[in-house]
């Protein structure tokens, strides 16, 4: 996404108007300048935006990438602008092309950014929600559904805040932590079946001898049959 990132920078940091020779543009600049200065919140989404592009889809990396273009073409033609109609031509038509851009970013964006939130996260929410009962397990279960909770409330902050961007790479962190502390207590067989049955990818087929030898350990046999049953 660095061409998003330029173009926030190229919006942003004034050189438009430092380059520009105001005696020879004169009031097309002003307007021009006038339009960005009131467009100052697409210009904050599409910061916000560049800040999570990493988490769009494999099948939708190509749309991003074709739409960041978009975004870009239109910076340059506002850098590029020598004369008043070439300044015309950047606000009332590269302009509206970025905007629609913007849009449809940040359609393929918000599913992107509520699918981590509320998928990813609420898949974990589920898995502490299960191991939560596992006298082995309590602890790290609980720290799981403080994850799965705190992470499906940011699935409504689109685009996401600083804090909001903050707030995720903290849990992040956080669900890395978790998974290691489960590997650790269970090991890496029963780790490996719990996760399946969170996200209802897992079968008795799939329990191997070791998993169900702690399963057994922790009285847990019973609730993981109940929980396969329902499935």
């Amino acid at each position: 996404m660095d061409r998003i990132d330029q173009l926030v920078e190229w919006l942003e940091n004034g050189k438009l108007a430092q380059a520009a020779d105001r005696r020879r543009l004169g009031n097309e600049l002003d307007r021009t300048l006038a339009t960005l200065e009131s467009a100052e919140s697409t210009i904050q989404k599409i910061e916000r935006l560049s800040e999570i592009a990493s988490l769009a889809s494999a099948e939708d990396h190509e749309l991003v990438s074709r739409e960041s273009k978009r975004i870009l073409e239109a910076g340059s033609e506002f850098l590029d602008a020598h004369t008043a109609e070439d300044l015309r031509h950047a606000r009332d038509i590269a302009w509206r092309e970025a905007s629609n851009a913007v849009e449809n970013l940040g359609g393929v964006l918000r599913k992107a950014w509520r699918a981590k939130c509320e998928v990813e996260f609420g898949q974990l929410g589920r898995l502490g929600k299960i191991i939560t009962g596992f006298p082995a397990l309590a602890e790290v279960g609980a720290e799981m559904k403080r994850i799965g909770d705190e992470g499906r409330a940011l699935a409504v902050q689109f685009p996401p805040t600083k804090d909001g961007l903050s707030t995720l790479g903290k849990l992040s962190s956080r669900t890395s932590h978790a998974n290691q502390a489960l590997a650790r207590a269970g090991g890496g067989e029963v780790a490996e079946f719990l996760s399946a049955l969170a996200a209802n990818r897992a079968t008795l087929a799939d329990i191997s001898p070791r998993a169900i030898e702690w399963i057994r350990s922790q009285s847990a046999e019973r609730k993981i049959r109940l929980i396969l049953a329902d499935e």
